[in-house]
């Protein structure tokens, strides 16, 4: 299940269908993707998390809990 969430945000980005328009959009679909993962599993992926954490910094925004 991990490795399809992964792999969809991958094709968005890769095939153009989703360009985030700045960090704050591409944040927000990082939230949407673990809260899914979340959902369905009770955890998130580690390389999701890492990312939103890394874009968050690079924001200058205070932690996600």
């Amino acid at each position: 299940m991990f490795e399809d969430l992964k792999a969809r945000i991958a094709v968005l980005l890769e095939a153009g269908t989703y360009q985030p328009q700045d960090g704050y959009e591409l944040l927000e679909m990082l939230r949407e993707q673990i809260n899914e993962a979340q959902d369905l599993n009770g955890e998130a992926p580690q390389d999701l998390l890492d990312l939103q954490k890394a874009v968050t910094e690079k924001l200058n925004l205070p932690p996600t809990s």
